[in-house]
């Protein structure tokens, strides 16, 4: 589940495509059922703090970076000036 939220955020995010809302909703979808399995999985709350950003709300980085504080995009995307 997770590896497809992932292929499903970078299709959405990274290349032209007619389904970029339906991709970022299965992402979502995914990625919340992830959540449910293993509410500390640090990655699947970075996926989802892109999945936020790419949707207008950005608050899931902070959520990743306090299980994690290693992950480095986690950071750019909780920078306020991203």
């Amino acid at each position: 589940m997770y590896g497809c939220a992932v292929v499903d955020l970078q299709i959405a995010t990274d290349y032209f495509t007619d389904d970029r809302i339906a991709l970022l909703t299965a992402a979502e979808t995914a990625t919340s059922k992830v959540l449910s399995l293993a509410p500390n999985h640090a990655q699947a709350h970075h996926v989802l703090s892109n999945i936020y950003i790419h949707t207008n709300r950005v608050a899931e980085a902070e959520r990743a970076l306090a299980l994690d504080r290693n992950l480095g995009n986690a950071h750019a995307r909780a920078s306020p000036s991203f």
